[in-house]
């Protein structure tokens, strides 16, 4: 039988098991979804059931195929508190979940102001609940008694890597992105740990992402049919996952816009250093998988999409994304009289304090209204229009990420994910930076495809820069129109959101 990885990539929305043979093909994908569940007051992961899942899959994939090594990339908001037992101790509390505004006074007054925290783990406020020391000091607030019996606390991919080896530990990557537990100027936790009163329970061992953790257990080669001591790697945050193909296959400076359920414009810089105009905007430092900074703006740029777009397709009865019709983006820009704001999610994108709403005309339509009847602003009447306001809105969202991210004209872009497949938004962000080179990617699934490239280098023990070959990867160019009215339309979009 062919020798495989196995990629098991869990995002917000999706769950993903990817299988790649040794030169990066993509064999089998298996894709399912487990929304958060409600409990109580809140909403929470269903982690044991993706759990069978994937033990289930492999299972599937071990009757066709010999499988090399295990790897695993998350999203970055979640932490297992595991008691005794191995198992979660407390309820694993979604992100998206809202909270009293009282919480996020009370971890600030606990943890450090936001100011001060932002620039001490290069980590921005970002809500309700992404930012993993807050949520898991929520987690304490809200379940104190079961919260007390908690033996470790572990990073989303290293809970599913320790429940396949039995091994604790934890890898940069993650501990860097937006938790405010990483300390990047002395490469180790901040001191939000011992401010909250974490000391002890998060594991010791800080471990490269393509490292192995350990070894498939008996009980987990019993049930899925793969070879027991088969390797599984520590496990690494998705977007620094996506990233790898870039850093290795000699891009040089490039920004990567990685985008689905969240945008992510990623930038590799020198020095982990926040300007001061960063200071309070959704602006923060990723580390790379070589352990180097990733300067990093944000927006729930799918989310709004899937948000909005599910009430146009509801309305019209359809189901399709239309193409980019240039007509049609001069006919908005031209009336510069109809907006579509975020956020769906507010406090999670570079307008945090923004709220969803449509402004047309100077009459303003909130979000929920319309998705729930009560409103149907006449722009909604027409499809294909509302539609391009809704790209004309996540384009410009999009420019501000990438200028906070430190885009500088002549360096290139590259556009991943979701979004890739949208002409409508692609030529609208190629045309909002003409002087920078935009390229669609031609990878299928960037994040495991990652991943895959950190399995194959732990199988072979190689340097993961000697899988440069195998990280290639094609290019297909955007090219910019003439948009006119363009500043006109973006100066009041802009200023609805000031």
């Amino acid at each position: 039988m062919d020798m495989v990885t196995v990629v098991l990539d869990i995002g917000k929305t999706n769950k993903k098991i990817v299988v790649y043979d040794s030169k990066m093909k993509l064999l089998t994908i298996y894709s399912k979804s487990f929304p958060s569940l409600a409990f109580e007051d809140l909403r929470v992961e269903q982690v044991q059931a993706i759990e069978n899942w994937f033990l289930d899959i492999l299972r599937e994939i071990s009757a066709s195929f010999l499988v090399a090594a295990i790897s695993i990339t998350t999203h970055g908001a979640a932490a297992v508190c595991i008691g005794s037992d191995g198992l979660p101790a407390v309820p694993v509390i979604d992100y998206t979940t809202g909270v009293d505004e009282g919480v996020h006074e009370r971890f600030y007054r606990a943890a450090g102001t936001r100011d001060m925290l932002q620039r001490e783990t290069c980590t921005p406020e970002v809500k309700p609940l992404i930012n993993l020391a807050k949520l898991l000091f929520f987690t304490r607030e809200r379940f104190p008694a079961e919260f007390a019996k908690v033996k470790t606390i572990l990073c989303y991919p290293q809970y599913f890597s320790y429940r396949l080896t039995g091994e604790i530990c934890a890898d940069y990557t993650y501990l860097g992105c937006h938790t405010y537990l990483w300390d990047f100027k002395k490469n180790t936790w901040s001191d939000v740990v011992a401010r909250l009163g974490f000391q002890g329970l998060f594991p010791q061992r800080i471990e490269y992402p393509g490292s192995v953790a350990g070894g498939i257990a008996k009980k987990i080669a019993e049930r899925t049919g793969i070879a027991q001591g088969t390797p599984v790697l520590v496990g690494i945050h998705d977007s620094n996952s996506s990233l790898i193909p870039y850093l290795i296959s000699g891009s040089g400076n490039f920004l990567l816009n990685s985008t689905g359920t969240w945008c992510v414009a990623m930038h590799p810089e020198k020095s982990a250093v926040l300007k001061d105009d960063d200071i309070g905007n959704t602006v923060f430092f990723n580390l790379s998988v070589a352990n180097a900074p990733i300067k990093t703006a944000i927006f729930l740029g799918g989310l709004e999409l899937d948000g909005w777009i599910s009430v146009l397709h509801k309305m019209h009865g359809r189901s399709d994304y239309p193409d980019y019709s240039h007509a049609l983006a001069q006919e908005v820009l031209a009336e510069a009289s109809e907006f579509i704001l975020p956020g769906i999610v507010q406090g999670a994108g570079q307008y945090p304090s923004s709220h969803a709403r449509l402004v047309s005309g100077g009459i303003e339509y909130l979000f929920e209204d319309i998705k729930n009847g009560v409103a149907c602003p006449p722009l909604f009447l027409n499809f294909e229009k509302a539609y391009m306001v809704l790209l004309m809105s996540l384009a410009l969202h999009t420019q501000v990420a990438f200028l906070r991210a430190g885009l500088k004209p002549g360096m290139p872009v590259y556009v991943e994910g979701k979004f890739r497949q949208s002409t409508a938004y692609t030529t609208l962000v190629a045309s909002l930076f003409p002087k920078n080179p935009l390229y669609i990617t031609g990878i299928a699934e960037a994040t495991s495809f990652g991943a895959a490239l950190l399995a194959w280098a732990a199988v072979n023990k190689v340097e993961l820069s000697s899988m440069r070959s195998l990280a290639r990867f094609e290019t297909l160019p955007v090219m910019p129109v003439k948009l006119e009215g363009l500043e006109r339309y973006s100066l009041t979009f802009f200023s609805l959101l000031a």
